[in-house]
């Protein structure tokens, strides 16, 4: 027992050791950071690494700063011509210009301005100024590299090259000639949607593609170049034009240790710490780049996005959901007879809507008209009207019927009415008052024979919220023929129907009123 005791203990002791090592800095041979790029916005699947790589390593662009080279950024035009200096590798100190009043002396972009401007190679925006800090357009591009190729180059300049554009500029545009020059020669291709965008922006990833074909096709173009391999610290480099292919490899090391010095693999020489690859996790919205191993750190952090305040949430980051600040709190308007407690930034509401109180013809809240009340002053002024009846009539013809609204003047009666053909050739006359009471409305029906002669009339009373098409209307009749009053039961829903569908359209026509609306709830 104390044996498998002691093989448990130390088993473990084993396990454990071995976690500590994996978790401390993980193995494997690596390059070092010769062989890669410095920037951190840059990632090798980019499509335009392998143009930076070459203007990177032939010296023609540089960063933002140490580690950012803001590869969608727009090219300014003291970065344009700074590139076309360092490509000639000009000593810029041994230029100066006094024309550009704002082009100091004390600029990174000084002598590159000056060189430029003695060489003819670019002019001021105006006689004193240069804009060294506008964007660069895609026209103003092609104007420039003109005048720095025309005299050293040849170029076979086709006139009908800008056709195949959609946007193609017109001969009269001062950059017609200037950017059929660098389509011809290369420089400038269309954009993926089929335009040459003369006058769009140059971005700093689209410099290095173009810097990187006019030094292959034309500034080193007629060598015919005889590379050495690349090395731990050297780019393979022609040995006759002295251009670079590329990065250099990189040292060869063992380990991720970038705390300690180690040795290359391949050339023996001593790495130094800064040098050794570091493992590196992402930058977040509020820590740069560090490595996990020496907790070095490169570029910046990436910064919140902060989304505004809301009624109900703080300030927010988008990326990584940090808060900041308070709520800003409903601003809520007050309920309405309409709409609930609304929140006039958000629209959020509470509770519901007060309704109307009606006292008389109008709401005491917002002074609307009751319903009834719309229907009359309608009736009144858009109805025909009957003097003989003191009544006002809306009607339309329907299924061989007259069906309407009436609104009896003397009475103040509001109501529905049919008149048609019923069987035996006679006919009949329906009208439903709307409502007599709460949610009763007043029935009454007359049928005359085809004589004109009165069977019977009569009156009942329907619960207006409880009638639909199938209910059995039941009234008392008269019957004068018989001369004797009697209780008599008719099923007029079809009657009944067409009234209260045409009716309701015709109230909204009236004025926007259904049938519910006057406390009538007819269901078909």
């Amino acid at each position: 027992m104390k044996k498998i005791i002691s093989f448990i203990l130390v088993l473990a002791t084993v396990l454990s050791c071995f976690a500590v090592a994996v978790s401390a800095a993980p193995q494997g041979n690596r390059r070092s950071d010769e062989g890669m790029l410095p920037f951190e916005d840059v990632k090798s699947d980019h499509w335009f690494a392998p143009y930076l790589e070459f203007c990177y390593a032939n010296g023609i662009i540089k960063g933002m700063n140490e580690y950012t080279f803001g590869h969608a950024g727009q090219l300014t035009r003291a970065q344009f011509v700074t590139m076309l200096a360092n490509l000639e590798g000009v000593d810029t100190s041994a230029y100066s210009v006094a024309k550009f009043t704002d082009v100091k002396s004390n600029h990174w972009y000084y002598g590159a301005v000056a060189w430029a401007y003695e060489k003819g190679i670019v002019s001021g925006m105006t006689d004193t100024t240069f804009a060294p800090n506008g964007v660069l357009t895609r026209a103003q591009l092609a104007v420039v590299m003109r005048n720095y190729m025309q005299n050293k180059y040849l170029v076979e300049v086709k006139d009908d090259v800008l056709n195949k554009f959609s946007d193609k500029p017109k001969a009269e545009y001062w950059y017609y000639d200037a950017m059929k020059y660098a389509v011809s020669a290369g420089l400038i291709s269309g954009m993926s949607n089929g335009t040459l965008s003369a006058t769009g922006v140059v971005t700093r990833a689209q410099a290095v593609v173009i810097f990187e074909s006019f030094v292959k096709k034309y500034f080193h173009g007629l060598c015919g170049h005889s590379f050495t391999a690349a090395d731990c610290t050297n780019s393979s480099t022609c040995t006759i034009c002295g251009m670079k292919q590329g990065l250099p490899k990189g040292h060869l090391v063992t380990t991720y240790d970038c705390v300690s010095t180690t040795t290359c693999l391949e050339c023996g020489a001593t790495v130094q710490p800064t040098k050794i690859h570091h493992v590196f996790n992402d930058a977040t919205c509020t820590a740069a780049r560090t490595c996990r191993v020496c907790g070095i750190t490169r570029g910046e952090a990436k910064g919140h996005k902060w989304s505004a305040a809301t009624c109900t949430k703080p300030k927010t980051c988008t990326v990584c959901n940090a808060t900041e600040g308070g709520v800003k709190g409903h601003n809520w308007k007050a309920a309405t007879c309409h709409a609930p407690k609304t929140c006039v930034v958000c629209n959020a509401k509470e509770g519901s809507a007060l309704g109307h109180n009606y006292s008389g013809n109008y709401c005491t809240r917002c002074g609307a008209a009751t319903p009834r009340a719309q229907v009359i002053y309608a009736m009144k002024t858009k109805a025909s009207y009957s003097s003989s009846d003191n009544a006002y009539i809306y009607s339309i013809t329907a299924d061989s019927s007259t069906v309407g609204v009436i609104y009896d003047a003397t009475s103040g009666e509001l109501g529905l009415f049919y008149n048609g053909p019923t069987y035996g050739g006679g006919s009949d006359f329906t009208w439903l008052v709307l409502p007599v009471s709460g949610t009763t409305c007043r029935f009454e029906y007359e049928y005359y024979t085809s004589s004109g002669k009165s069977i019977f009339d009569g009156y009942g009373y329907i619960e207006a919220k409880t009638f639909n098409e199938n209910s059995t209307v039941s009234f008392y009749s008269y019957n004068t023929s018989a001369n004797n009053p009697e209780v008599a039961c008719s099923n007029a829903s079809g009657e009944l129907d067409i009234m209260l569908t045409y009716g309701d359209l015709m109230f909204k026509e009236l004025c926007g009123v259904s049938i519910a609306d006057l406390g009538f709830n007819y269901y078909k």
